[in-house]
């Protein structure tokens, strides 16, 4: 693609699922910089169609998605000068054929902690 014909860059991103990636401390700051970066202008924004971290134990259960959505927001984008335009969550609820659990709010309808980091975002923007 031709970077100068574009205002912004939407991608989807599950990090979890990259080989070596574990944990949310397993992602370096500059994670989404290098694709930022290949729109050459610091004008230009990023958006996030879908996003999504596991909530399964093994990559550090719910608090360590509810972890992610903050360094989404901050140490990966914010703290890099990315502009982030927007940010949409892969699924409101751990779907039935979802492996990883990635839902904000359980099977059983309980809200996990990633539903709360959300709506304090939310909350945080609506303000601004």
């Amino acid at each position: 693609f031709d970077p100068e014909t574009l205002d912004i860059l939407v991608i989807t991103s599950d990090p979890f699922a990259v080989e070596g990636i574990n944990s949310v401390s397993d992602l370096p700051d500059d994670y989404y910089l290098q694709a930022w970066e290949v729109l050459g202008d610091d004008n230009k924004k990023l958006g996030f169609t879908e996003v999504a971290w596991s909530s399964l134990e093994y990559f550090g259960g719910e608090r360590a998605q509810a972890e992610f959505i903050n360094h989404l927001t901050g140490r990966l984008t914010a703290d890099q000068d990315i502009p982030l335009q927007f940010l949409a969550w892969w699924s409101l609820y751990d779907l039935d054929n979802d492996p990883h659990l990635t839902g904000m709010i359980s099977q059983d309808f309980r809200k996990k902690p990633l539903y709360m980091a959300w709506k304090k975002l939310f909350d945080s923007t609506r303000k601004k």
